[in-house]
């Protein structure tokens, strides 16, 4: 295990930041792997650290009662990373709208070089009250550089020609109070990890009847529309279909919704997963 340090980063000439952060030993799952939810957790803190090294901290949203919340977001998985790894953490923006910017993020391995994620995510300016949109200063539009980089590679799934029969899962939940952030509802990332979760769930009902569902699987590729905000000591339903699937991999829709208004949902999410015979070390 590496000794653990705190991040630090900079802005390079092109206009992207860059980090270093070490990965804490009670962040990967039972595979030795980062989840969904603990990689957008360092996506989100290379953007906090990326806008308090432009001046833009904490301190300086909360006086103006005002912040950022995600707003949809595309995450790619391309390789596994664990205990006593460092990441190389980079982030640059493409650009701003009147209430919205665009942020890509790409995580490597420090020892390799190999990327580990990319994602690309929306992120809107509101009230941190009200959560109603509000206009970007614009001393945030003048200091942040805008970089002209692409995030993911513009490439889509592998096909899936197979249309599955498996009934769709839907597992109960409860929003609890440490998964909410300053803004008090759900933070963005806790998604994340409740998507993966039903994920799991839903392969382990559909492998317990067929049998070429049993087998491991791992996220590839998750593309979440975050639509409204979960609070703490809500009711949560999470539902997952197979919407694709093939002898190589399967296509999700999933939805997280209030248990008392189902057809609303809060997010959306399609996902695209692949199988293993063994689970991965």
């Amino acid at each position: 295990m590496s000794e653990t340090t705190e991040p630090t980063g900079h802005y390079l000439p092109t206009g992207e930041f860059v980090a270093r952060a070490d990965i804490r030993a009670y962040e990967p799952g039972a595979n030795n792997r980062l989840g969904i939810g603990n990689l957008l957790r360092y996506c989100e803190l290379a953007a906090n650290m990326a806008s308090a090294a432009s001046g833009f901290g904490a301190h300086w949203y909360r006086d103006r009662d005002e912040g950022w919340v995600t707003f949809r977001q595309t995450i790619e998985l391309a390789a596994p990373v664990g205990v006593g790894q460092v990441l190389d953490l980079m982030t640059w923006v493409v650009d701003f709208t009147r209430v919205s910017s665009r942020r890509f993020y790409r995580l490597t391995r420090a020892d390799t070089g190999a990327v580990v994620a990319r994602t690309e995510t929306t992120w809107a300016y509101v009230s941190r009250q009200g959560q109603t949109p509000r206009r970007i200063p614009p001393e945030i539009t003048a200091q942040i550089p805008l970089v002209a980089r692409r995030g993911i590679p513009a490439r889509h799934a592998w096909p899936h020609t197979a249309t599955g029969t498996l009934a769709p899962t839907q597992a109960e939940w409860g929003a609890r109070g440490y998964e909410a952030d300053s803004l008090q509802h759900v933070n963005n990332c806790v998604y994340g990890d409740w998507l993966a979760e039903s994920a799991r769930l839903a392969f382990a009902a559909w492998g317990a009847t067929e049998p070429t569902m049993a087998r491991a699987w791992q996220p590839r590729r998750v593309a979440i529309n975050y639509l409204r905000s979960a609070r703490p000591g809500d009711a949560i339903t999470l539902t997952t279909a197979a919407e694709r699937v093939n002898a190589h991999g399967a296509v999700l829709a999933q939805s997280i919704a209030l248990r008392d208004a189902p057809t609303t949902p809060l997010v959306t999410a399609t996902a695209w997963y692949v199988g293993t015979a063994t689970t991965p070390e």
